[in-house]
């Protein structure tokens, strides 16, 4: 799919010259050249050139029109885009074409150090638009865009498409490694969200096991040094694992691991959740974190402290702080102490305290 653009724009230029020829007053825009083609379904590599050449045109002119006005430059692009796509002559073949082509320009642009961010949030937005595999270059590319909005748009776009992208072993293997990339150098919250989310394949549990592990445990360090607040991202995570199909296709050995990393979740946000005064979003994402690792838990290991968390919060939340961490204790064992918990057991083994 990958294809060189310096190439690809050399054979459009070529074929400019030839269509303009010697003595001809008007010049063949990019517009022109795609009228050609877009009804045409055997969609050659000179047609590939040319509608790249269409793609990189509008997204030098976006790039020269976000100084004046960012909102209405990003609108008049995107409805470009649209309105090249959803032409009524266009055939199955000319739109495939136009996503892959507009995807490649994508990529190129998102590697610019100094790409603007309103070029990169369209970029971003048409490529979801199309919502189709032929635009998934673009997006792994976007992923690694500086700007966040560009980030999580390229994430979400991604999720949007894991049926189609789990059902092709080859794009599930470089999806999974680009979105663990980026999932391991992400800092913002919401954008990470969308990773976890653009990870939920449906049935491939053993594909994504080891970037969640891998992910949650870049999560750990950074909740165990630098963190204060607690954000909401692994919310979208735990709701992927706490579903009855990827719980019940756990194997002993990929239930023991993820009890591990539960476990130092439970216990950090019990820990949290105790102090007193908590901003409400803080204090929301909280709950439903405690509530998912809570019945993840009783649902994989059981134990007397099975149901205990939900049942303090729903006694009364907040008010019932010391109660939630009493109850997570009950899972973890208390730190400082030799008191253990349910997990401190065969065959989880997580030390006391879960540190």
């Amino acid at each position: 799919m990958l294809r060189c653009f310096t190439g690809r724009v050399v054979s459009a230029v070529l074929l400019l010259g030839g269509l303009a020829g010697p003595g001809t007053a008007q010049e063949i825009t990019p517009d022109d050249l795609v009228e050609q083609i877009r009804s045409r379904s055997d969609i050659g590599v000179s047609d590939q050139g040319r509608i790249a050449q269409w793609a990189q045109a509008q997204v030098t002119e976006l790039s020269g029109a976000v100084s004046g006005d960012p909102a209405a430059a990003l609108k008049a692009f995107r409805v470009k885009i649209r309105g090249q796509y959803t032409n009524r002559r266009n055939t199955a073949q000319f739109q495939a074409a136009l996503a892959e082509q507009t995807a490649q320009v994508g990529a190129e642009w998102f590697a610019k150090d100094d790409l603007d961010a309103t070029v990169a949030r369209s970029l971003a937005t048409v490529l979801a638009d199309f919502n189709r595999l032929e635009a998934i270059d673009g997006l792994l590319a976007g992923l690694k865009a500086k700007d966040a909005s560009a980030r999580f748009l390229c994430a979400k776009a991604l999720a949007a498409l894991k049926t189609t992208i789990g059902a092709d072993g080859a794009q599930l293997d470089r999806t999974v490694r680009a979105l663990r990339e980026a999932g391991l150098v992400e800092s913002d919250a919401v954008v990470l969200s969308r990773i976890y989310m653009a990870l939920a394949y449906p049935n491939q549990l053993d594909a994504v096991f080891g970037t969640y592990l891998d992910l949650f445990e870049k999560r750990l360090s950074y909740r165990r040094g630098p963190a204060v607040v607690v954000d909401g991202a692994e919310i979208d995570a735990f709701d992927y694992f706490r579903g009855p199909g990827v719980l019940n296709a756990l194997n002993a050995n990929q239930k023991a691991q993820l009890v591990g990393k539960l476990a130092v979740f439970l216990r950090l946000d019990a820990e949290r959740y105790h102090t007193a005064q908590l901003k409400y979003y803080e204090l929301t994402a909280l709950e439903r974190r405690l509530d998912a690792t809570g019945a993840i838990l009783s649902t994989v290991a059981g134990g007397p402290a099975a149901g205990s968390i939900r049942a303090a919060l729903e006694s009364g939340g907040h008010t019932q702080r010391e109660r939630v961490l009493e109850q997570a204790y009950a899972w973890v064992g208390k730190p400082g102490t030799n008191e253990p918990g349910v997990l401190n057991q065969d065959p989880w083994n997580v030390p006391v305290g879960a540190p």
